[in-house]
């Protein structure tokens, strides 16, 4: 079998270029980048009302007023405010959660009646609780809590 000279190089070429492009065409970087560590989300709350222990009658308006940023100018995801009996965690008077997703910084605010007269007794200490967090509920969540007291 004759090959003519451009036949020949045609037929080599192509594995010989394989075996070339395998050894130098794919060079490992020597210190691959850590991409397990997380985003630094830099959250905060700051409840700017109500203020700490401050004192409602039933049918009182109470104003929440609630400030969730990132300082690292990360997105602010989820966030939660609720309120609750201190001495008995599990009798909520309020709850809300929700999915923002906005750069930044978010403001909550929402003006809640005291009228529920069937879990709230007189002269009982709640909290307001703020909380915070990205997707992973478990790993970056950040709260906090104010005290105030309902009286008769």
């Amino acid at each position: 079998m004759n090959l003519f000279p451009t036949q020949f190089f045609r037929i080599n070429f192509i594995p010989f270029a394989l075996i070339l492009f395998s050894i130098f065409g794919c060079k490992r970087d020597p210190s691959p980048k850590d991409t397990t560590m997380p985003i630094n989300y830099g959250y905060t709350v700051a409840i700017h009302s109500p203020s700490e222990n401050s004192s409602y009658s039933l049918g009182d308006t109470l104003p929440i007023s609630v400030r969730f940023s990132s300082t690292t100018g990360e997105i602010v995801h989820n966030i939660k405010v609720e309120i609750y009996n201190k001495s008995l965690a599990n009798i909520s008077l309020y709850s809300v959660q929700s999915h923002q997703h906005v750069p930044n910084f978010y403001n909550y605010s929402e003006n809640f009646v005291l009228k529920d007269t069937s879990k709230i007794q007189t002269g009982e200490t709640w909290i307001l609780k703020a909380s915070m967090w990205s997707h992973e509920i478990n790993t970056d969540t950040i709260s906090l809590k104010k005290e105030f007291i309902i009286r008769s």
